[in-house]
């Protein structure tokens, strides 16, 4: 008799694998810092230094994942320090307004292994795209946000927050690799923004400067 997930159809394992996503929690909830909220959108934006990119480029050719999961890990591990939770669900968007959940497990784990399960976490978002999350979700009797950030690489960054977000990081790769993040006012000020900007940039360089990556140079 053949295992159960060479018996169902490809629609059954959509539904299973989106069912356990939904279900899982690792909702990340971020501090609300605005001393003065105020309702409409800001931008900052900052640039990653040429070194850090070209070695981060290096490391996910290195370790066969794909650039954007590099900096997926990151934005996971700053949304992990800001929510006190060592597991978090961002929205991930493959077009404007579209973010799917997807979960990745945090501590207690190395970079190396934080940036492998952020390229796995994609892979099966990839594998299982095209099911009907929102109508799931409405079946499961699931009402409150699943995340509250977004994560989009190759998004302009143009459009409307989608539901329940309150930033997006909008990550746009030319002649410079730049993070431009949008926040709701309401939520954060300038001033946090910035800080939060600078915490991508210091978890970048931290997986550059990381000794598993050390360790990948030397053992190819």
């Amino acid at each position: 008799m053949g295992n159960l997930s060479s018996t169902m159809t490809t629609l059954e394992r959509d539904r299973e694998f989106w069912r356990g996503v939904l279900l899982a929690g690792g909702f990340a909830p971020l501090p609300r810092w605005s001393a003065a909220p105020v309702p409409g959108t800001g931008e900052h934006e900052i640039t990653i230094p040429d070194e850090i990119a070209a070695t981060l480029h290096w490391m996910a050719k290195e370790m066969g994942v794909s650039f954007p999961a590099v900096l997926l890990a990151a934005h996971a591990k700053v949304l992990g320090e800001l929510s006190g939770e060592r597991e978090v669900c961002v929205g991930y968007a493959l077009k404007i307004g579209s973010p799917l959940p997807l979960r990745i497990t945090l501590a207690p784990r190395s970079w190396r292994a934080v940036l492998l399960d952020s390229a796995r976490a994609v892979e099966d978002l990839l594998e299982h795209i095209g099911f009907p999350v929102d109508d799931l979700r409405r079946e499961l009797g699931l009402t409150e946000p699943l995340f509250e950030t977004v994560f989009e690489f190759g998004v302009d960054g143009a459009g409307e927050f989608p539901e329940h977000t309150v930033l997006r990081f909008a990550w746009v790769e030319g002649e410079e690799l730049v993070l431009r993040l949008l926040y709701k006012t309401d939520v954060l000020d300038s001033e946090c923004a910035a800080r939060i900007a600078a915490y991508h940039h210091n978890a970048l360089a931290l997986i550059a400067d990381d000794p598993d990556a050390e360790h990948a140079r030397q053992n190819p």
